[in-house]
């Protein structure tokens, strides 16, 4: 895993190879990656957006697909990923990525044919600013899967909305 900027100052500091030019851009870059990272809770704080249809009932075995729309109701882009917690029931498409501003994207669920039952998907978002991703010098390309999962790893709480599959009643009591 990379190192972080305090740490790789440190061990070139701790080795005198370091020039005060080095320096001073080493902390030019901490000061410039708190900063964002506050503008990233500012807009955790005030983020919007919303899936319909989140609601789908169930009422055979056969496999079904269903387009649902993720908007975003920002003036900046957000980075998403879905959470499934039965895989060997739904296929998800895409399972993660970044949604423009005042975007809409399309997320289709299929439910292979197999005994209903009701599930449910959490849509985790959090605001997307790409200058988090040039704050290293090394970092050229980064790939979607990557940056999504750097993002997450912030350890900050994502938005959450829900989509639920419900049985009807036919098939048994709803939400079990």
């Amino acid at each position: 895993m990379a190192e972080s900027l305090l740490e790789l100052s440190s061990k070139k500091l701790a080795k005198g190879k370091i020039s005060d030019a080095l320096s001073s851009d080493i902390a030019s870059d901490v000061v410039k990656e708190a900063v964002t990272h506050e503008e990233l809770i500012k807009k955790i704080e005030g983020l919007k957006f919303h899936i319909e249809p989140d609601l789908i009932h169930i009422d055979g075995i056969e496999e079904i697909t269903n387009v649902h729309e993720i908007t975003n109701e920002n003036s900046f882009p957000i980075i998403f990923r879905v959470k499934v917690t039965h895989k060997n029931i739904f296929r998800v498409n895409p399972t993660n990525g970044i949604i423009g501003a005042k975007k809409t994207l399309m997320l289709k669920i299929t439910r292979l044919g197999v005994a209903p039952r009701s599930d449910r998907f959490d849509v985790e978002a959090l605001p997307y600013i790409e200058e988090l991703l040039h704050l290293r010098k090394s970092t050229i390309r980064v790939a979607l899967q990557d940056k999504v999962q750097w993002f997450f790893s912030f350890g900050y709480i994502p938005i959450v909305c829900s989509i639920s599959y419900n049985l009807t009643r036919k098939y048994g009591k709803l939400g079990t």
